[in-house]
């Protein structure tokens, strides 16, 4: 039995150098061509159970963990009993067999499967919060489409002496009506009540918090959202139908519904789904959580996520520390920090240039010429 198990671990020697030297003349190529997919499933069947990557030429190994990005040019390693499913760009999925093989995807992936910001390219540029504490802070609903009509109004507390602010709660229309309104005491989060009027499909409104009792403004701009029309709302809720047929396990399919979710602008609902991951959240997660605030223009909360992630991703995981990185040098692009979002992209070129990446590399450093 013992010398089955060394026959098998050299075959996998033997087979990872064969590919390795196989693809090196496309390796270039292949990591500029971006991520093509997603690993939604390591299954261990027994303790040894593993799936290794190699990000580059001349790296080592890292462990694999579940939501981790893959694209044409990683090597992947499976090692002993373990089941890995790769979910593919164009939503194919995919089950590895033993040993050393490339990435089965081909086609560029999509924000359904990879994210919003997958190459740190696709964060939409919103109007973002003004870095000023004084006032309450909407966090959600806020931009973007709604699907829940009875939304979890949140909100982020001023800053200041007062030790029990009492907040007034309203909802306006897109024409600035105000249909409902209500004070609470400190509590910084409210479910839109059952016997409010019912927002309608199709239609825009924004939420105000005032901690102020003789004003229903604030010093931020009303943020306002859609409500999603009938026949996308059925569509969107179908997919959600679908995605739950394939039997995820339950957190990473919350994180997959998210990453439809923030595909189609529901941003609230897919903050609030990330959210529940509580303070043991991976780096993946949290980087998600930080893309999605600030796509809806919450910096601060963004850079949190950002820096959080950064302090547990695993030094050697290179493409997820260069997304964190850029993500966090456009927080401090959009608050006006440029020494320190120029920082943050020489460290996210100096990742992408350990991992071969020249064109992600001269493409960061006229960025940062721009910024200096």
């Amino acid at each position: 039995m013992i010398k089955q198990h060394r026959i098998f671990q050299l075959l996998i020697l033997i087979g990872t150098c064969f590919y390795c030297g196989s693809l090196r003349p496309a390796e270039a190529t292949d990591r500029e061509s971006g991520f093509t997919g997603r690993i939604i499933r390591i299954e261990r069947r027994e303790p040894k159970g593993r799936l290794r990557i190699r990000q580059g030429a001349g790296l080592g190994f890292i462990e694999a963990a579940e939501n981790m990005l893959v694209r044409r040019g990683h090597l992947l390693l499976v090692e002993g009993r373990v089941r890995v499913t790769i979910r593919c760009g164009d939503g194919s999925d995919h089950d590895l067999m033993p040993g050393p093989q490339g990435c089965p995807c081909t086609a560029p992936c999509t924000p359904e499967v990879c994210g919003i910001s997958h190459e740190g390219t696709t964060i939409c540029s919103t109007r973002h919060d003004s870095d000023d504490s004084s006032a309450p802070t909407i966090i959600s609903p806020r931009l973007g489409a709604l699907l829940n009509r009875r939304p979890l109004i949140r909100w982020i507390p001023a800053s200041g002496p007062r030790s029990d602010p009492v907040y007034t709660v309203s909802m306006r229309t897109e024409y600035g009506n105000v249909i409902w309104s209500r004070e609470v005491g400190s509590k910084t989060e409210l479910a839109y009540p059952a016997d409010a009027p019912g927002l309608l499909a199709g239609h825009a409104y924004s939420v105000i918090v005032s901690s102020d009792p003789a004003s229903l403004d604030t010093k931020e701009r009303p943020a306002s959202f859609n409500v999603l029309p009938f026949a996308k709302a059925r569509a969107v809720r179908n997919e959600i139908r679908r995605l739950s047929m394939s039997k995820p396990r339950t957190g990473q399919g919350q994180f997959l519904r998210a990453n439809l979710y923030a595909a189609r602008g529901l941003y609230t609902e897919a903050i609030a789904l990330l959210e529940r991951s509580g303070p043991k959240s991976s780096p993946i997660t949290l980087r998600a959580l930080g893309d999605l605030y600030l796509t809806v223009g919450l910096d601060r909360e963004a850079e949190k996520r950002y820096i959080e992630a950064l302090r547990l991703n695993p030094e050697k995981e290179l493409e997820e520390r260069a997304l964190l990185q850029s993500g966090l040098a456009l927080v401090y692009q959009r608050l006006a920090l440029f020494d320190h979002a120029a920082e943050r992209l020489g460290e996210a070129a100096d990742s992408y240039g350990k991992l071969g990446n020249a064109a992600m590399v001269e493409k960061l450093k006229k960025q940062i010429r721009l910024l200096r």
